[in-house]
């Protein structure tokens, strides 16, 4: 995005153009690195911007998770093996909970951590986020997932993997995990009683509707 003539950055305008263009945000633009990029990689990094703004709006709300097991017969959803614990390996006393074999990668070494999310989002039916931690050489880091849990499939329930920061040697990962934190961030945030927002709203708002003294 250099200009060739004095190598200089393109101007926030360009910019700004491009990010409307791709509907994404100015953010995610610049910081992603699209040197792997290609037409899929585009549509999702707009499908999880998507999903970001509705969050912020408060069009989808998202609940916090500890496990899979644990919602899987409120919201009957459907069985899903790999993610049943291992008594053996279970940590009690960390964050870490499960062992987790991802639908995307299954031979990686990852862990479940109860920072997990759910919402209900129009024709996707239930949105499943996932934080693991993947184990290599000692090292820990993390890593997200995204799936739908449809009854739009052969069985009643099934599960459709979206995204993965597995894949592509993490080309996903600036988006996914800028979603993840906005997700945190509403969970963390003081909830309001949707009366209570528009009675505030009205109050904040109140100056916009009154006459001007020189009017």
């Amino acid at each position: 995005m250099a200009k060739p003539e004095n190598e200089s950055m393109p101007g926030i305008d360009l910019i700004w153009k491009l990010a409307e263009k791709l509907g994404v945000s100015v953010d995610m633009l610049v910081g992603g690195d699209f040197s792997k990029s290609n037409d899929n990689l585009f549509y999702l990094v707009k499908f999880l911007h998507e999903l970001k703004l509705e969050t912020d709006v408060h069009e989808i709300t998202w609940s916090k998770f500890s496990s899979y097991d644990a919602v899987k017969d409120p919201l009957d959803l459907p069985e899903w093996d790999d993610l049943e614990c291992n008594v053996e390996e279970k940590i009690v006393t960390s964050n870490i909970t499960d062992r987790y074999v991802s639908l995307f990668d299954s031979q990686r070494n990852l862990k479940a951590t109860k920072e997990n999310f759910y919402a209900f989002v129009d024709t996707l039916h239930i949105v499943l986020l996932f934080k693991c931690i993947e184990t290599v050489e000692n090292e820990e880091k993390v890593v997200y997932e995204l799936y739908s849990a449809t009854d739009n499939g052969p069985s009643n329930n099934y599960i459709i993997p979206l995204c993965s920061t597995l894949e592509k040697d993490g080309a996903i990962f600036f988006a996914l995990s800028d979603f993840y934190e906005c997700v945190q961030r509403h969970d963390k945030d003081i909830q309001l009683r949707e009366s209570a927002r528009k009675a505030i709203g009205d109050f904040l708002n109140r100056n916009n509707t009154e006459e001007l003294p020189f009017n």
